[in-house]
């Protein structure tokens, strides 16, 4: 194999070029979408937790500050969830 690709830079241009392509993609999960999901994943974990929390306290019967307090916290995090990465 390393004769052939000493004796033909046509098919050494195209494996690095391959090479290339494979890194590149692997690279763009890493360092774009990865984060991108994750942060997604956050959010609606985030979601989940004040919802069960706001139901928990309505039910308990806490005082409206409070209440309301837990619900300005929500709009804030869904005012984030417009924010994008980058």
């Amino acid at each position: 194999m390393h004769e052939q690709l000493a004796s033909s830079p046509a098919l050494f241009i195209t494996l690095a070029f391959v090479l290339a392509l494979l890194v590149g993609s692997f690279l763009n999960v890493v360092i774009y979408r990865l984060p991108a999901m994750m942060q997604r994943d956050w959010k609606t974990q985030a979601e989940e937790i004040l919802s069960a929390a706001i139901l928990r306290y309505e039910q308990v019967g806490l005082a409206d500050e409070q209440v309301e307090m837990l619900h300005s916290v929500e709009i804030v995090i869904t005012d984030l969830s417009q924010w994008t990465l980058g």
